[in-house]
C-alpha cells in the first residue's frame, strides 16, 4: 500500500515536484499511511510544487499529520478534496499557512465543513481557496 510506496520513494530520494496520492483510500490504512506520506513530504519540501491527496478518508488526524510536514517555499498547489477533514483538520491547515509562503491555491471541496469553519478558511486563504 501507501506505506511501501512512500518507503520506496524515501529510499530513492527523488526530487519530486508533483506528488499525487489521490483516490488511494489512505485513511483506511490508518495512522501508518498518513505518517508515511508526511515523512515523504518532509523529505521533498525543497522541491514539491503540487500535492494532491484528494479522495482519501484522511479525516482530521491524517490531515493534521500531513499539514505539519509541510515547510516548503516551493509548494504552490495543495488539494484535499473529499478527505473528511473536519474542524481539527481545518485548524491544522490554517496553522500550516506560515510554513507554505508561496502557496497559490488550495482545494478543500466536499469536506462538509461547518459554516464557521468555512468562514475561517476563507479568511485565512482568501482567493487562494480554489473551487
Amino acid at each position: 500500500g501507501i506505506v511501501a510506496v512512500c518507503d520506496a520513494l524515501l529510499e530513492a530520494k527523488p526530487s519530486l515536484s508533483f506528488l499525487s496520492i489521490s483516490g488511494n483510500e489512505i485513511g483506511e490504512e490508518g495512522y501508518e499511511g498518513t505518517k508515511s506520506v508526511a515523512k515523504l513530504i518532509a523529505s521533498i519540501n525543497d522541491s514539491i510544487v503540487s500535492f494532491d491527496a484528494s479522495e482519501n478518508e484522511l479525516k482530521s488526524p491524517g490531515i493534521r499529520t500531513i499539514a505539519r510536514a509541510f515547510n516548503s517555499g516551493t509548494v504552490k498547489e495543495i488539494s484535499f478534496n473529499l478527505c473528511e477533514i473536519g474542524t481539527v483538520g481545518a485548524n491544522a491547515l490554517i496553522e500550516m499557512v506560515p510554513r507554505v509562503p508561496n502557496l497559490e491555491a488550495i482545494q478543500l471541496d466536499d469536506n462538509g465543513f461547518l459554516e464557521n469553519v468555512v468562514d475561517r478558511l476563507t479568511g485565512t486563504f482568501g482567493d487562494k481557496l480554489a473551487e
